[in-house]
């Protein structure tokens, strides 16, 4: 099925037109309903921002209106093979060849990819994950309304295309794209309602209309009657996942992550806390580290050469629809190579190409002391570090990148009342390092967030630090109950902001 809609959806010949315009104003659909659900929950939004998202959005109608109005001249898109996921060049025994983990990552490769063709680096962080996580099971949802049409040309083409049986072919399709949380879960987290979503597409069916004259006047009686037969399998799976026995079923999520920043800002401290409370395994160095060393009120000596440590994170499903296991490898670059950025490099050649060939991993965590007077050095090696990687990244590379900033050591006083404004604290604490980030980001077209954390907490529900001053060891090992750990892990792996890894406590009760 994959190959077969791929290859007529990407040749420009007039078979494929209507198929074309079908999956473009799908595509339409699902862009403005997603923006519109956003902005309708959001109304307090800055004027900035939400001027900037009715902006992109006004450009990204205008520029699919005008595909759908020319599809019978435009160019078939081709496919290169540095900018595109071998998965619109690869022939169906390429295709069988790719295990279900092969799969699944070429999908969000793919997803990612087109997502990087609308446009999304530039608006406001909250918006961009929202539109993420929600734009492809709408577009979904359209799709089946299309299908389901009597007279649906794509819904014969497809089951034409596909040797369909008359009868049930056409159903099949329809129950296939109007239940999209049964194959997402292969391209993305799923952490979208359904039902929410069918209901915002009811009520945002009249407002739509004004904007796209693709959607007619009976648009709502179809939404109505066309849903209520299709949420049978959906309900099913809601009452699988209650059931103990499929709670042990598990999404596995796979990837690497480059730790660095200066000396000192904890960065083995949080790899160790992160380990000790959060991995499955019962023993590795890191957790020896937390017993040993942390645990008896002293601190980790520094590294001074690259770590590298591979362990796994269970997420729980009052976390998320499903357990969710984190598979990371954490490589550990030691503080001097940023404290001393173009010194090392001088001084040290031979181990700096090895350094540099770490930041390819497309997931860096930067770790900042939270208390640092240094903002103008860092941004300058941020600066420097990103002009470095210019020269070995691609453009396809790039946009893949995602850089989280963790300010550490949010414990302390001085820092606890922002550790949920980091807006405001960045921008008087950190503005030239958030500008450094932030022209890295247009630069690449890749996308940041930002992170507060503490690898100590705090002393019960105080507000007093569980440490010895600020690189002092666990004041109370007793009472050890860090905070803010696993949220920037799982937005580097997944993409997706979580508020609740935000939590004081995170997992560690």
């Amino acid at each position: 099925m994959f190959e077969a809609v791929r290859d007529r959806t990407l040749k420009s010949s007039p078979d494929n037109y209507d198929l074309q315009k079908a999956l473009l104003s799908a595509l339409l659909n699902g862009i403005v309903a997603t923006t519109d659900s956003y902005l309708k929950a959001n109304k307090t939004l800055p004027p900035s921002d939400k001027k900037k998202i009715e902006q992109w959005r006004k450009e990204r109608i205008a520029d699919i209106k005008l595909k759908i109005r020319n599809v019978e001249t435009l160019q078939s898109p081709g496919v290169s093979e540095e900018s595109w996921s071998k998965l619109l060049s690869a022939d169906e025994q390429e295709l069988k060849g790719l295990s279900q983990k092969q799969r699944s990552q070429e999908l969000r490769q793919l997803k990612t990819e087109l997502e990087s063709e609308l446009q999304l680096n530039k608006l406001p962080d909250d918006f961009r994950q929202h539109f993420e996580q929600e734009w492809l099971p709408l577009v979904c949802l359209y799709l089946a309304e299309e299908i389901k049409k009597p007279d649906s040309r794509v819904g014969a083409i497809l089951q034409v295309e596909l040797l369909l049986d008359v009868q049930t072919g056409v159903q099949r399709l329809i129950d296939l794209f109007g239940n999209p949380q049964h194959f997402l879960g292969a391209v993305q987290v799923i952490d979208f309602d359904v039902e929410v979503m069918r209901q915002e597409m009811r009520d945002l069916a009249v407002q739509i209309q004004a904007r796209l004259d693709e959607v007619g006047e009976k648009i709502i009686e179809r939404l109505d009657s066309g849903f209520e037969g299709m949420d049978k399998r959906f309900d099913e799976v809601v009452e699988l996942l209650k059931d103990k026995q499929n709670q042990n079923k598990t999404l596995e999520i796979d990837g690497k992550i480059t730790i660095f920043g200066p000396r000192p800002s904890g960065k083995i401290t949080f790899l160790t806390t992160l380990a000790y409370f959060f991995s499955t395994a019962e023993s590795s160095r890191l957790i020896d580290y937390a017993r040993d060393i942390l645990q008896q009120g002293f601190t980790l000596p520094a590294p001074h050469r690259i770590e590298e440590y591979y362990f796994s994170i269970v997420l729980q499903p009052q976390f998320s629809a499903v357990n969710v296991e984190l598979n990371c490898e954490y490589c550990l670059v030691p503080g001097e190579f940023f404290q001393h950025f173009y010194k090392f490099k001088n001084d040290h050649p031979g181990a700096w190409g090895s350094f540099i060939n770490e930041f390819t991993s497309q997931r860096l965590a930067l770790i900042i002391d939270a208390n640092s007077q240094r903002d103008s050095d860092y941004a300058k090696v941020i600066a420097s570090l990103q002009q470095e990687l210019n020269a070995k990244t691609t453009s396809s590379e790039r946009i893949k990148y995602r850089i989280a900033i963790i300010f550490s050591c949010f414990d302390q006083p001085e820092v606890w009342p922002y550790r949920k404004d980091l807006e405001n604290f960045t921008a008087f604490k950190f503005s030239k390092t958030r500008d450094a980030i932030e022209k890295w980001i247009v630069n690449w077209g890749c996308s940041s967030a930002y992170f507060a954390c503490s690898a100590f907490g705090m002393i019960g529900n105080t507000s007093t630090p569980n440490c010895h001053g600020e690189y002092g060891g666990i004041a109370q090992p007793e009472a050890w109950k860090p905070f803010g750990l696993v949220a920037p892990i799982y937005w580097l792996l997944t993409g997706k902001y979580e508020e609740k890894f935000l939590i004081y406590k995170e997992l560690s009760e």
